[in-house]
């Protein structure tokens, strides 16, 4: 069984619910992808802007490739591919743009094993972190990628055809 996170009312973090969920099979066109990402709108929505309650957030992903509609082109089980777009890809993982004033509380978000990835330092580039800190909040992970390390190779962008 797969999980979501849904939301059934607005609010702040504490109305994410963590939910097991029956995706089936992709349909017409889809793929189903093993992460997902945030983006700022995320918390927007579930505060109640310009979304219909009781959904599932999250409006971009990556990852590898799990699954493919038949009739779905240029992907297939095992790519690895990323999307921005349709609502629905929340899975566990923080991201955080803002930088220094936030990193130790997206930290606090992850469950154990969790991922951090920090991209961002719009409150100001992140002091030090004691690495003690993420196995004792649970053997977190952390990493700070940059784009262009991941649009450097042009066969790494090219469309199908």
């Amino acid at each position: 069984m797969r999980h979501a996170v849904q939301i059934r009312q607005t609010g702040g973090p504490e109305v994410l619910n963590w939910t097991a969920v029956d995706i089936g099979e992709p349909g017409s066109g889809q793929v189903r992808q093993a992460a997902a990402g945030i983006n700022y709108i995320d918390v927007y929505r579930r505060t109640g802007y310009l979304q219909p309650l009781h959904f599932i957030s999250g409006l971009e992903g990556a990852g590898t490739v799990e699954a493919v509609a038949q009739d779905a082109r240029c992907l297939k089980i095992g790519d690895r591919a990323a999307y921005a777009g349709p609502t629905g890809g929340y899975l566990p993982v923080a991201l955080d743009s803002v930088g220094k004033d936030s990193v130790l509380r997206s930290l606090d978000c992850l469950r154990p094993r969790g991922l951090m990835v920090t991209f961002g330092q719009a409150s100001g580039p992140i002091d030090s972190i004691a690495l003690v800190l993420l196995s004792q909040k649970g053997s977190l992970f952390l990493t700070r990628p940059i784009l262009f390390h991941y649009i450097e190779r042009r066969d790494h962008l090219a469309q199908c055809p």
